[in-house]
């Protein structure tokens, strides 16, 4: 922030998934470690957005809590745009995420209660973001449904809020 240029780090090793990546979790009550162990195991890196002055204390190498006294240390003047107790923490950490970033790595949320409990979510994210070529979408009528794009997806892997009785 401030104007300084994004941190380049040396690439991240030890990762077991074909595609590195930083995880936000914005939360104000607490992050199950268990519920993470895919992506733990995986090699990927934790910023947890902590929207309380404090309440969150996580104990493992591979996370990276932010509380409002660490926001109001780093945003400096900034920090009153950012809302407390709402949606506005995710977009501080990924704020966070993107200056910690090495090339090439994924930035994704998940919210505190997800449960990654699938191996293979690491490698459903990078077929998800790759550049491989796509169907343009084409519609009958004038407007897009944008859950119509996610009828025919590969896997259990959906956006926030997509409808849990449309998930095949």
């Amino acid at each position: 922030l401030g104007g300084r240029p994004r941190r380049d780090r040396a690439v991240h090793g030890g990762a077991t998934n074909p595609l590195r990546m930083i995880v936000v979790i914005p939360s104000h009550r607490c992050v199950e470690l268990a519920y993470l162990t895919p992506l733990i195991e995986g090699g990927a890196r934790f910023i947890v957005v902590d929207d309380s002055e404090g309440a969150i204390t996580v104990d493992h190498p591979q996370f990276s809590v932010y509380n409002w006294n660490d926001r109001r240390r780093i945003l400096g003047a900034l920090d009153p745009y950012f809302p407390r107790r709402t949606g506005a923490c995710r977009s501080v950490g990924f704020c966070m995420a993107w200056r910690q970033s090495d090339p090439g790595e994924a930035i994704v949320a998940l919210d505190d209660d997800c449960r990654v409990y699938r191996q293979d979510f690491a490698a459903a994210v990078e077929r998800t973001l790759s550049d491989r070529s796509r169907p343009i979408a084409q519609v009958p009528g004038p407007h897009l449904n944008i859950l119509d794009v996610y009828a025919s997806i590969e896997g259990p892997l959906f956006p926030l809020a997509f409808p849990y009785s449309a998930r095949a």
